[in-house]
């Protein structure tokens, strides 16, 4: 019980991490692909929403740069506004995004530094994405068993397998071998080539005479 009340403690800092951690991303992607500035990227986050795709990004600022936004009501309160201010001065003072003068105003632009940043914010995005994906348990009339060995500097990958492997319906026979009349899902070998784990990852299939069969 006491682990369950500090998971819940826990998990509103964790949201607010991670929606940062968006909105950072969107940032860093939308000053990458055009010189920005503070108020429009303001503008478009509060009328499009940071999970919103690059082309409703850029139907907003170009409905704000023809003077739409005039005739609308400014989407974003002023509590949030200063809270964008403060991570375009926290992406700035970390290098990420620097200012750009051009015909008397003051651009957005991302830096080397901040381009990297972007990538590695995107591939954890993406990691998060697919482990968190749930698969369809389906009954096979073969025995599979799967062997891993992964790294200890990718224990994640481990954990992610094995957490996977169990909620399939398979048996954790040793550490790193699991059992079970289980199909492996195709999606689930797509994501393990994704996230460069199928090559710690060997698959056995045993049939109904007792042949050996090595799938991956």
């Amino acid at each position: 019980m006491p682990n369950t009340d500090m998971e819940k403690k826990k998990s509103p800092s964790k949201n607010k991490r991670n929606r940062k951690g968006e909105i950072m991303l969107k940032i860093l992607e939308m000053v990458g692909k055009m010189a920005l500035l503070p108020i429009e990227i303001i503008w478009v986050m509060g009328a499009a929403g940071y999970g919103a795709s690059m082309k409703d990004f850029d139907r907003e600022i170009r409905k704000f740069r023809e003077g739409e936004s005039g005739s609308r009501k400014f989407g974003v309160d002023s509590r949030t506004k200063q809270n964008y201010r403060k991570l375009f001065y926290k992406l700035k003072k970390e290098g990420f995004i620097a200012e750009k003068i051009e015909q008397g105003g003051r651009f957005l632009i991302r830096t080397k530094r901040g381009a990297e940043k972007f990538v590695r914010l995107k591939n954890l995005k993406d990691r998060f994405l697919l482990t968190s994906y749930k698969y369809k348990p389906e009954k096979t009339d073969k025995v599979v068993i799967v062997i891993f060995d992964v790294p200890e500097k990718e224990k994640w990958k481990r954990e992610w397998l094995r957490n996977t492997l169990r909620e399939l319906g398979m048996k954790n026979v040793q550490k790193s071998v699991f059992i079970g009349k289980v199909k492996i899902p195709e999606l689930f070998l797509e994501n393990m080539r994704k996230l460069h784990a199928i090559d710690y990852v060997e698959i056995f299939e045993i049939g109904k005479t007792g042949t050996l069969k090595h799938v991956v």
